[in-house]
C-alpha cells in the first residue's frame, strides 16, 4: 500500500512539474527577444534555421509594425527591419527561416546572415503580440 501510494505521489509531481516552470515565455509584449536564432549549414548535410511565429494580440491600426534588430553576437546590432505592419487581432505572421527574412530587408551587402546564429530582438510601437521560435534543421 506505501509503495503504491508513493508511486502516485511521485506521478503527481512529474504531471506538475512542468507547469510550476516557467520554461516559456508567452505573456503578450511589445517587445520580444529570441535569444538564438541561426541560419547555417549542417556538418551532416541540410541547413540549420529558426522558424519564428509573431500573433498580435491588440486592435490593429496603420501606424503599428513589428520591427527587429539582429545581434549577431560581435557587440554590433543590425536593423531596425520592419516585419510586419496592419496584422490583425488573434492573426499570425510567420516565417520559416528569420535570418533569410532579415537578410533580404538589409540593403547593406556587408551583413552577411548566413553562417550565424544571434539573437533577435522584437518590438512593436503599440501591439502587444507574442514572438515563438523553433529552430529546426
Amino acid at each position: 500500500m506505501k509503495r503504491v501510494l508513493l508511486v502516485l505521489a511521485v506521478s503527481l509531481v512529474v504531471l506538475a512539474a512542468p507547469s510550476l516552470l516557467q520554461g516559456y515565455e508567452l505573456e503578450p509584449n511589445v517587445w520580444k527577444v529570441v535569444p538564438e536564432c541561426i541560419w547555417a549549414g549542417a556538418t551532416g548535410g541540410g541547413t540549420w534555421t529558426t522558424e519564428i511565429q509573431i500573433i498580435n494580440f491588440s486592435e490593429p491600426s496603420d501606424t503599428e509594425t513589428v520591427n527587429a534588430y539582429f545581434y549577431p553576437g560581435d557587440g554590433t546590432y543590425w536593423g531596425p527591419f520592419e516585419i510586419t505592419t496592419g496584422l490583425l487581432k488573434f492573426h499570425a505572421y510567420r516565417t520559416t527561416n528569420i535570418l533569410s527574412t532579415l537578410d533580404s530587408l538589409d540593403d547593406n551587402a556587408a551583413h552577411a546572415y548566413y553562417g550565424r546564429v544571434g539573437a533577435v530582438w522584437f518590438f512593436s510601437n503599440g501591439p502587444a503580440f507574442t514572438a515563438i521560435a523553433k529552430t529546426q534543421h
